[in-house]
């Protein structure tokens, strides 16, 4: 869960969603649907918000104005799968985003945390 730009909270739900929650009244909102076990999420300086897809091994920008998407980063080591008849442990990946758009995104795969610089 994060705070966003406008006050609300935005929050990702592993069936493949993220929520727009009005803390006023407790309504919400999908803002984006068909994500790939959604975990981690940041809103970079320009207002997009970036997601960590754990089941994709990707981070992507969802521009909320349109609703467009981009991959930023993939062929990450994240998304923990599980052992034979196990279901996959669950280790969310933080994402974090500095002043300059630098990405951070913690890896459960490999306990590292991954710093990317998307092109813009």
């Amino acid at each position: 869960m994060v705070p966003g730009p406008d006050g609300m909270l935005y929050l990702t739900e592993a069936a493949g969603m993220v929520q727009r929650i009005n803390p006023k009244d407790g309504s919400k909102t999908q803002v984006a649907t068909g994500l790939a076990l959604p975990e981690g999420l940041a809103f970079t300086p320009w207002g997009s918000l970036i997601v960590a897809e754990a089941a994709a091994g990707k981070l992507t920008e969802i521009d909320l104005a349109n609703g467009q998407r981009r991959t930023v980063a993939d062929n990450l080591p994240i998304g923990l799968s599980g052992g034979p008849g196990m279901p996959p442990p669950h280790v969310p990946n933080g994402v974090a985003v500095g002043a300059d758009g630098s990405i951070h995104v913690s890896a459960d795969r490999n306990n590292a945390i991954c710093r990317i610089r998307p092109a813009r």
